[in-house]
């Protein structure tokens, strides 16, 4: 169509992405390095780890002193360090990892409260699942998590706090929802990322008999992530829900072998109350998560094309690893 004379049309059309530098060290790239040195890294701190005699420098590994030192190493050598080392490789800019809003007190409280029923549910759900497995034929290990510690007084209720809840909340977000999530939608993915960082953060825990609950919390998580656009919320629901899995263990246990012959030999009374828990707490779960992801303020992305698959090979390499982890756990755990 022709514009009158002396008047210059101008075509707008859809702003296209932002291109991503060539090269092996655009920030698509980060969430595969961050993934593949947390595989590499968790795989050589568990061999050494094993290899390491119990009572060296007074450190027990079965008591106290080695699960602390346990989740400390993991979480700075495993967790932080690659995800320091992606940032840097990578040149990820902070509001990739943090996200472009800073979290309001009321998104921030509701993911906190959120963390509650989601723990319940989560658990529930992670048994109903294991139940399953188990009818099908599988020999199910005795155990895989390690004994919770009764804690004899204020300061070790503070240690095992800081140590089990709010230390993995802070470096795990920052790593899944913050390094991996961000940067995959950075690259164009949505939905996506947020199912590929649930399916590593389901395999990270390397425990055959917990997949369903991380890879539910990492739905939620990264839910609040892409909705909120800041890990803050993020933080304050894991916190939550690593306090309350804590103290609901003795109450909803986990399935295993071990309570399948504590109960009846069948587990079916768990099996009936973690029906019932899941379905009563994701009446709550599911509103408060939509209200949590609604207070933040949806944004649209960071780039206008959507991407299905936004990682690279090095994180199908890296979840592969986790898997073989996984099913080496498995075997060596006695069964039942």
């Amino acid at each position: 169509m022709n514009s009158p004379a002396g008047i210059r049309t101008v075509s707008v059309g859809r702003q296209k992405a932002r291109s991503e530098p060539e090269g092996g060290r655009s920030v698509r790239h980060a969430s595969g390095t961050a993934l593949l040195l947390h595989a590499l890294l968790s795989i050589l701190l568990q061999f050494c780890w094993y290899l390491l005699p119990d009572g060296f420098l007074g450190l027990d590994k079965r008591g106290l002193t080695g699960y602390v030192a346990a989740i400390v190493l993991m979480q700075g050598l495993c967790i932080l360090l690659p995800s320091l080392l992606a940032i840097w490789w990578h040149a990820v800019p902070g509001w990739v990892v943090t996200g472009r809003r800073g979290a309001g007190l009321g998104s921030t409280l509701m993911a906190l409260v959120l963390g509650v029923p989601a723990a319940v549910m989560l658990l529930s759900l992670n048994n109903v699942v294991v139940f399953l497995v188990a009818k099908t034929g599988w020999k199910l290990p005795l155990t895989i998590l390690p004994a919770d510690f009764t804690a004899t007084g204020p300061e070790s209720v503070l240690l095992l706090l800081l140590v089990s809840a709010l230390l993995p909340a802070i470096l795990e977000e920052m790593m899944f929802r913050g390094v991996l999530q961000g940067s995959m939608i950075h690259a164009g993915g949505r939905m996506s990322a947020i199912l590929l960082t649930s399916a590593a953060f389901a395999v990270f825990h390397c425990d055959p008999l917990f997949l369903a609950a991380p890879f539910g919390a990492g739905l939620i998580l990264g839910y609040l992530r892409l909705h909120t656009d800041s890990l803050l919320p993020c933080v304050a629901a894991h916190f939550a829900l690593n306090a309350s899995i804590r103290l609901i263990r003795p109450i909803l246990p986990q399935l295993s072998a071990a309570t399948f012959a504590r109960y009846a030999q069948t587990g079916e009374p768990l099996l009936y109350a973690s029906i019932a828990a899941f379905f009563l707490s994701a009446a709550v779960v599911v509103p408060l998560t939509l209200m949590t992801g609604g207070v933040g303020g949806h944004r649209a992305g960071h780039t206008t094309a959507a991407n299905p698959f936004p990682a690279d090979w090095k994180y199908l390499l890296a979840t592969l690893l986790l898997v073989a982890t996984i099913g080496v756990v498995y075997y060596t755990v006695p069964a039942a």
